[in-house]
């Protein structure tokens, strides 16, 4: 009975939209309107359709990692439609407003009870006011066609809204092994389009953006759908960590997994990122550290020991260089740069300490 309560006002609901846009389409149809209106139409229809089914019987952290895989490859690079106001449609932004829909639905029909996350949630949202304050009342304009207000938007907001359903989304231990598996699945692409980007495979390379040297930066470098090697780096690895969490819980999947991990090092090396290399070993530090076994620590720090002698000796030459697309690592231009940076951003604090410039 509870089942059958849940799903009577969203059925209702659905059928009576339904009805209704049958009705105007055949409206159109009588009065001889274009086919593109009509597809555009039943398209939206099933679209509905699904939503009430997803809305019904899928839950919530399916919804946000389907969304995530999108942000990941399927971003602005790869479609947007330019509008009238600021900013762009991309199937991310649908997407995760499809998402807030969907969790709305659910707390309506009782398949999702709010929580509040605590200091944690209370801590953001004071982040994101102060954030949302700051860019009002700052009057700052960019040269970047990325706004103030798009920040905001893009790099805040929608980062708490993700926080907010997959909070809602973990109910049970099973759980975080679906989120593993996700990433697991996530890094066997990252991989593959990494080895291809290494060869210049561009016949298997997806989306082709990637393969364009027009888009993004550090054309030369494995920088995946990402187009930027330093954010394919830290996401590799992330799933790196993550894949040996899993493999340490799976028996099934322990072996494909190490394996994915042993194909996935020399991509995190043609990242040729030193923030990313760096963040590998410390991760790495990390995790011998709390491995449970004394002898496995002895042998992972004397393999990995014996790995980076051999990388280091085998590419001196190419580390005592500058050129960061062979892996360079005396160059401090970048280095330079970001203390710049650092310095101009402290006088802009100095000149607007409460709320900055947006």
């Amino acid at each position: 009975m509870p089942a059958i309560s849940q799903r009577t006002p969203i059925v209702g609901a659905a059928s009576l939209l339904f009805g209704l846009l049958a009705a105007m389409f055949l409206a159109a149809h009588a009065t001889g309107r274009s086919g593109e209106v009509l597809l555009a139409g039943w398209l939206a229809l099933g679209g509905l359709l699904f939503f009430s089914w997803f809305a019904v019987r899928r839950d919530i952290l399916s919804a946000t990692c389907i969304w995530f895989g999108t942000l990941i490859i399927l971003h602005e690079e790869f479609w947007r439609m330019q509008t009238p106001g600021f900013f762009a449609i991309t199937i991310p932004r649908v997407g995760i407003v499809v998402v807030g829909a969907l969790f709305a639905v659910m707390v309506v029909l009782g398949r999702i009870r709010l929580r509040w996350p605590g200091a944690v949630g209370l801590w953001l949202a004071t982040l994101v006011a102060y954030f949302t304050i700051s860019a009002f009342l700052s009057g700052f304009e960019t040269r970047s066609e990325l706004t103030v207000h798009y920040r905001l938007i893009g790099g805040y907001l929608f980062p708490v809204a993700t926080f907010a359903f997959m909070l809602h989304g973990f109910q049970r231990e099973a759980d975080f092994r679906r989120v593993a598996m996700f990433f697991a699945a996530l890094s066997v692409y990252l991989v593959f389009t990494g080895w291809c980007e290494q060869f210049h495979i561009k016949g298997l390379i997806w989306p082709a953006f990637i393969a364009d040297p027009s888009v993004g930066i550090h054309y030369g470098r494995v920088r995946g759908p990402f187009v930027s090697s330093p954010q394919m780096g830290l996401a590799l690895v992330f799933c790196f960590f993550s894949n040996l969490v899993l493999a340490k819980n799976s028996a099934r999947w322990h072996w494909p997994l190490v394996g994915v991990n042993a194909l996935m090092l020399p991509v995190i090396f043609w990242t040729r990122t030193r923030s990313v290399w760096l963040s590998f070993v410390l991760c790495l530090v990390v995790w011998t550290w709390y491995s449970r076994r004394r002898m496995s620590r002895v042998v992972i720090v004397a393999t990995l020991m014996a790995a980076a002698l051999v990388v280091t000796v085998g590419n001196m030459e190419n580390f005592r260089g500058e050129d960061r697309t062979k892996g360079g690592l005396t160059d401090v231009g970048p280095i330079m740069l970001r203390i710049g940076l650092a310095q101009m951003s402290w006088e802009m604090v100095k000149d607007h300490p409460i709320f900055g410039v947006g």
